[in-house]
């Protein structure tokens, strides 16, 4: 997908989300998976087409409501997953397992009929009319057509850069659940921004967008571990007759996010250099890294190929 405005890439994230509307309304596991993905992309290119403008505002005010009853279905869905492969990979504690699993499959139909009428009541089919009458924000009118949302899209990505680098230095080489939280909620930012660019085509960097990608990923297990390892004790009922059980379950819980943790630390230095390379795309002295977007890319492909052939721990 590739364009010249982001108009464009609305309507195309609209169109996509109210596609996997009828999947949601089924309880279909992918299909609420696509659609909070879709909302999370229009919340990011929508400051671009109307920031200033009452429509995009409250379109805004629809996709987080929409995002939230997406994000409560799919964080209960993701537990089930790993409870299931739970009972195959830790046999000893599988009946308590069956136990936990029944009861997330309790929350997720009520979380599941909330979601639905959050939907049905937000009536998300009418949200790409109500972007269609979405005026141009105050600073466009300032500046070029052509240029006005690109130079606002670089300021946001340069921004976005510092932010996560921040977040990741502040996370420390030490697991802290939270922090390790706020390092991936950075990482997840910075990467939507950058895919905006891509998508409209302003900066094509695959390598970069990849290498993000994976460490998202990597924060997100170590998060949906966390969040199950914190719910156990009210999920398995009486934690108390089945002390062993917990424990078991817990040791693979912790297990699970010690490891992937220190997948995560073995790839700071690539955010690291993601940043950079980041920072430097909305210079507008770099001539080049606006002509010539494949420059940026490469500007962090040198450290992330020798990196990318440490060995992960």
């Amino acid at each position: 997908m590739s364009g010249s405005d982001p108009n464009i890439l609305v309507q195309t994230h609209v169109h996509t989300m109210l596609g996997h509307l009828p999947g949601v309304f089924d309880g279909d596991v992918e299909s609420v998976h696509q659609a909070r993905i879709a909302t999370r992309r229009l919340r990011e290119v929508l400051p671009l087409v109307g920031s200033d403008d009452p429509s995009a505002s409250r379109a805004a005010e629809m996709l987080r409501d929409a995002g939230r009853a997406l994000g409560r279905v799919r964080e209960l869905d993701v537990m089930r997953g790993m409870l299931e492969q739970a009972f195959d990979r830790v046999p000893a504690a599988a009946v308590l397992v069956a136990e936990c699993r029944r009861a997330v499959q309790r929350e997720q139909l009520d979380a599941r009929r909330a979601m639905v009428k959050t939907i049905e009541a937000l009536e998300l089919p009418k949200l790409g009319a109500l972007l269609s009458r979405t005026h141009r924000p105050a600073w466009w009118h300032h500046r070029s057509a052509a240029t006005a949302w690109r130079a606002a899209l670089q300021e946001r990505i340069a921004e976005r850069a510092d932010e996560m680098k921040q977040t990741v230095q502040h996370a420390t080489g030490v697991y802290f659940p939270n922090r390790s939280h706020s390092a991936r909620v950075a990482v997840k930012k910075l990467r939507y921004a950058v895919e905006v660019a891509q998508d409209t085509a302003l900066w094509t960097p695959p390598r970069l967008l990849k290498h993000l990608r994976g460490v998202q990923t990597r924060l997100g297990d170590i998060h949906d571990l966390q969040v199950l390892n914190d719910r156990l004790d009210q999920l398995a009922g009486e934690p108390a007759a089945r002390t062993e059980l917990l424990s078991v379950l817990t040791s693979s819980l912790q297990s699970d996010i010690a490891r992937h943790h220190a997948e995560y630390v073995s790839r700071r230095d690539r955010l690291f250099a993601i940043a950079g390379a980041c920072r430097r795309f909305p210079d507008r002295r770099r001539r080049p890294y606006l002509r010539r977007p494949a420059i940026a890319a490469s500007a962090a492909a040198l450290p992330l190929l020798f990196l990318s052939r440490r060995k992960i721990a």
